[in-house]
């Protein structure tokens, strides 16, 4: 990306002037289209009427807009037409709301620029139109004016995926342009977080198909908290010739501390997920220690949640065996991906441990405060790994206890009863029961944190 810095300020000039300033940002009237002939680069990423559009279905256009011209019929009754395919209906089945959206997109794909700004000012500002969902209006108008799209951004309250597809289709043009104007906006605080967040994603998923060096260069300009996710989120984009040198930075990122061996975890089980033995032999040829046995473990949680088992197992042995005496320390990991996502991992991976190597109930308290986050269901399931009667009943009262203290989670009526019969199964006696039911029956009666 050499000359990045000059090319993307002048693009941010330009692009700042058409998107902002001016006509662009009025999202009310009817402007004139700029000719195509007189158009700049800049404008050409301003207004994107003149570019050639794939044919729709025009019987079934026809059809819908009973065989009027579009041109034709009034933007009243265009407005109304939109504002119903566009309207959210819980009682509509999912292939009839597949069926509407499409009907909406062969009319927005028809109407330029000016059409859709008239209409969709004409729903908005309608007080009844409040189930309207207008994103995919505006995502129809970032396609042919990106400029016009983003003023729409600033004048009223969108939700997030608006931002991300109004920033791709800027990004379209001019990648790095788009970024910059998405920092402006973050730094003068005219865009929240959030929606930040969401319009880098779209910028990011355009910029990973150039390269390798683009994504990083546009890494490079995020804030910390979100480099590693966009790198995850938009690796897969990444060219294949491409993805392996991006890895062995990833790697040096590491090293130097700008990145977590978390994150390559997880771009190293993004692009195992795309296929590639190109990905497998990288791995090979990565020195032994801990980040290789770390992405062992990470292609076997990406096979078990493929349903692949034994060979997850394989893996799982493999890094056990890289690890000796920290045995347990080195499948916490993988345990506490499980208890988040898939407690029925637990058991399955903890039995992988060598003969005489146990988890007790202080090695599973992490596990458990990350399971209840989803509810209850799946604390007898991670407390069936602990063999001691006595370890078991700490686990579980210790567990409920947090509940009762922090009001995490409630239980209900439903999550009594179950929970209650799943430990009846564990045949606790004496202190054991007592603890576990005293603990079980103040879990039932805490109040939630809200009411405290």
């Amino acid at each position: 990306m050499n000359g990045k810095t000059l090319i993307a300020a002048a693009c941010a000039i330009s692009l700042a002037c058409g998107y902002i300033a001016g006509k662009a940002g009025s999202p009310t009237g009817r402007e004139n289209e700029a000719a195509p002939s007189a158009q700049t680069r800049s404008d050409r990423t301003h207004s994107r009427e003149s570019r050639p559009r794939g044919a729709g279905d025009s019987a079934l256009l026809d059809s819908i807009l009973g065989g009027r011209p579009i041109a034709e019929i009034p933007h009243a009754d265009l407005a109304a037409l939109i504002a119903r395919l566009s309207t959210y209906d819980p009682d509509i089945d999912s292939l009839t709301r597949a069926k509407l959206s499409y009907q909406l997109q062969l009319i927005l794909a028809k109407l330029s620029s000016d059409d859709l700004v008239g209409i969709t000012t004409t729903i908005h500002s309608d007080p009844k139109a409040k189930k309207i969902d207008l994103t995919t209006i505006v995502s129809a108008l970032a396609a042919k004016d990106p400029g016009r799209a983003l003023a729409w951004l600033s004048e009223w309250e969108m939700p997030d995926t608006a931002y991300a597809k109004v920033f791709s289709a800027i990004a379209q043009d001019d990648p790095m342009a788009a970024a910059d104007l998405l920092r402006d906006r973050l730094i003068n605080g005219s865009i929240s977080k959030s929606n930040h967040h969401y319009a880098n994603y779209g910028i990011g998923q355009v910029i990973a198909k150039l390269g390798a060096d683009p994504l990083l260069a546009y890494i490079d300009t995020l804030p910390s908290n979100q480099q590693s996710n966009m790198v995850n989120n938009v690796i897969g984009s990444v060219p294949k010739e491409e993805r392996i040198r991006l890895l062995d930075e990833l790697s040096a990122r590491i090293e130097d501390g700008r990145l977590t061996t978390t994150s390559l975890d997880q771009d190293y089980t993004a692009l195992l997920a795309s296929g590639g033995k190109e990905v497998e032999e990288w791995f090979s040829n990565l020195p032994d220690g801990e980040r290789k046995n770390s992405l062992r473990l990470t292609t076997a949680t990406a096979l078990f949640n493929r349903g692949e088992k034994e060979a997850a197992a394989d893996w799982v042995r493999e890094a056990l065996a890289a690890a000796p005496g920290k045995e347990k320390q080195a499948l916490k990991g993988i345990m506490m991906d499980m208890a988040f996502y898939n407690t029925g991992g637990i058991p399955f991976f903890a039995q992988l441990l060598p003969n005489g190597e146990e988890f007790n109930a202080k090695d599973l308290e992490d596990e458990a405060a990350h399971s209840v986050f989803n509810g209850t269901s799946g604390l007898a399931t991670i407390a069936a790994v602990i063999s001691d009667p006595g370890e078991k009943a700490r686990f579980l009262s210790g567990t409920l206890e947090k509940i009762s203290s922090t009001g995490i989670h409630r239980l209900n009526a439903n999550d009594f009863n179950d929970l209650s019969s799943q430990i009846a199964t564990m045949g606790f006696t004496g202190e054991n029961a007592i603890l576990v039911n005293n603990a079980l029956q103040a879990a039932k009666s805490a109040k939630p944190y809200a009411e405290r």
